[in-house]
């Protein structure tokens, strides 16, 4: 085994899950960018270990084809994508992650980066509220005319990810509404 003994599905979900906390906890670069990176590098591959984990049968309804045909992560991404609204988003970062290029498959109506924010905001003309002024480094993903902040992103994939594994028998079904918010183990903190 390859995977420092995270080996199923449900492994890999907690790992998304820690990522994302790494993320809301980061106080700027690079903690943001690094999280925010690895939030979509892991919602992605967790296509290629829901399928490593499913019955033959269960793969091909699942891509549409046999196992180990070609097409198999379009099939997925097409028949899963009521349930993984935002799978070709996190496909997309993760890959450009890897590549830095895509020169296939790539939208150019999606974006993931980082920007400032000031609070309260930014007065260049009123310099004595200067002092007053909190920078704080943010990620972002937009896709077409929509931004959307990057942990709520996340979030909102997490959430998908482990309705998906309870639904495929990979998750206790226990766990299907337990919010990264409801575990203490992660630290997780809903302060700004």
């Amino acid at each position: 085994m390859k995977t420092f003994d995270i080996t199923t599905p449900s492994g890999l979900l907690l790992k998304l899950r820690y990522d994302i906390t790494r993320l809301k906890n980061s106080k700027g670069s690079p903690d943001l960018r690094y999280a925010a990176l690895d939030c979509a590098i892991t919602a992605w591959h967790l296509s290629d270990w829901l399928l490593a984990s499913v019955s033959d049968q269960r793969y091909q309804e699942l891509t549409g084809v046999k196992r180990d045909a070609r097409g198999f992560m379009e099939g997925f991404i097409a028949r899963n994508e009521q349930r993984l609204p935002d799978i070709r988003t996190c496909q997309l970062i993760a890959n450009t992650g890897k590549h830095l290029v895509l020169t296939k498959h790539d939208d150019a109506t999606i974006e993931a980066r980082t920007t400032v924010r000031f609070t309260p905001p930014f007065d260049a003309a009123d310099p004595s509220s200067w002092a007053n002024v909190k920078v704080q480094e943010v990620a972002y993903i937009s896709r077409g005319a929509g931004t959307q902040n990057a942990i709520e992103f996340f979030l909102n994939v997490e959430r998908h990810w482990r309705h998906v594994l309870v639904d495929e028998g990979l998750l206790s079904s226990n766990l299907r509404d337990r919010s990264i918010e409801d575990d203490p183990m992660l630290g997780y903190s809903t302060d700004e």
